[in-house]
C-alpha cells in the first residue's frame, strides 16, 4: 500500500490552519488511491495532560496515524517558538521516517519552516520538489504542478520517484476523518547545532543576484551582482527584506521577516544581522 506523509506544524500545541488544509487534501488523495496517511508532528516534547488536543484534531481531520518527533535535547534560540520547524532539529529524523515509510507524497505547508525543510528533505530522499504546489486528482491519476498561469510547471506521466511539496494557505479545505488514531512517539537522538552546511561557488558569469538593502556586500561575498544577470535565470537569488517571488532563479533565499514570497530557503528575524553573519561566513570560506 502506498504512503502519504503530511508534516504538521504546531503553535502552542495547536495545529496551524495551513497544516489542516494540507492534511485535508492529503486525506482526499489517500482515500482515492488507497494510501495510508501519516501525520508527522515535530514537537519539543511529548504532550502532557491538556496539551494533546491536537492529536484528536488530526484524527478528526483525516490522519490514519500520528507520529510525534520529539526533540528535547536542545534549547531553541532566544525568542524562537519551541515548535519551529528547522532542518537541523527535525530534518534527519523526518528523512528516517520517510525511509521507514517510503512515501509517494510528502506534503507540508508553505511556511518559513516548510520552505526551509522541504527542499532539503527532497534532496536527501532523491525526490522531486514542488514549491507552491498543486496536488490534484484527474480521475484516478495524480496530477502535480507548481505555480500558476503561464509560469506553471507540471510533472507528467507515471511517477517512479517520491514527490516533496509545499502548499500555500487557502488552496485546499480541511477534511473529515475518524475519531480515533494510532499514535507513535519517536524520540530524536542528541544532535549538533543547526546550520552546519555553508558554501557557494559562483560560475564565471557570476550567476548570483542579491536584491534589497545592504545588497552590495553580500553580492560581493557571493561573487554575484545586484543587477540583472542577463539571459536566463541566475543560479541563486537572495532577497534582503523585499518579496522575492518575482525573481526567476534555480534557488531562491529570503533573509528577514519581510522576505516572503516564493522562496526555497528562508531565515526569519533581523535582516541586517542575518546578512552580516552570512557575509562574514562566506568571506571566511573564500
Amino acid at each position: 500500500m502506498a504512503n502519504i506523509i503530511c508534516v504538521i506544524e504546531l503553535h502552542q500545541h495547536h495545529t496551524l490552519p495551513i497544516s489542516l488544509e494540507v492534511l485535508g487534501q492529503a486525506r482526499r488523495i489517500a482515500t482515492a488511491l488507497g494510501a495510508s496517511l501519516y501525520a508527522v508532528v515535530p514537537i519539543r516534547h511529548a504532550p502532557k495532560a491538556g496539551e494533546d488536543g491536537f492529536i484528536d484534531e488530526l484524527a478528526q481531520h483525516g490522519a490514519d496515524k500520528v507520529i510525534l518527533l520529539t526533540d528535547d535535547s536542545t534549547t531553541p534560540p532566544e525568542g524562537e517558538r519551541t515548535d519551529t520547524l528547522r532542518w537541523g532539529s527535525y530534518g534527519p529524523a523526518l528523512c528516517a521516517v520517510a525511509d521507514a515509510l517510503p512515501p509517494m507524497l510528502l506534503l507540508m505547508g508553505a511556511t518559513l519552516g516548510g520552505r526551509d525543510l522541504a527542499p532539503r528533505v527532497a534532496a536527501r530522499l532523491g525526490a522531486a520538489y514542488l514549491s507552491e504546489a498543486w496536488i490534484e486528482l484527474d480521475g484516478a491519476v495524480l496530477a502535480l504542478w507548481e505555480g500558476s498561469g503561464a509560469s506553471a510547471r507540471g510533472l507528467d506521466g507515471d511517477l517512479e520517484f517520491p514527490v516533496v511539496a509545499t502548499i500555500p494557505p487557502g488552496r485546499y479545505s480541511p477534511a473529515k476523518g475518524d475519531e480515533e488514531v494510532e499514535v507513535e512517539v519517536v524520540q530524536l537522538p542528541s544532535h549538533p547545532a543547526d546550520f552546519e552546511e555553508l558554501g557557494w561557488e559562483a560560475d564565471a558569469a557570476g550567476r548570483a543576484m542579491v536584491v534589497g538593502e545592504a545588497a552590495a556586500g553580500l553580492a560581493a561575498a557571493l561573487h554575484g551582482t545586484t543587477e540583472s544577470v542577463g539571459a536566463g535565470a541566475p543560479a541563486l537569488s537572495v532577497s534582503l527584506g523585499p518579496p522575492i517571488g518575482h525573481l526567476p532563479s534555480e534557488v531562491r533565499v529570503g533573509l528577514g521577516d519581510g522576505a516572503g514570497g516564493d522562496v526555497h530557503y528562508a531565515l526569519a528575524g533581523s535582516m541586517g544581522e542575518a546578512e552580516a553573519a552570512l557575509r562574514r561566513a562566506l568571506e571566511e570560506q573564500s
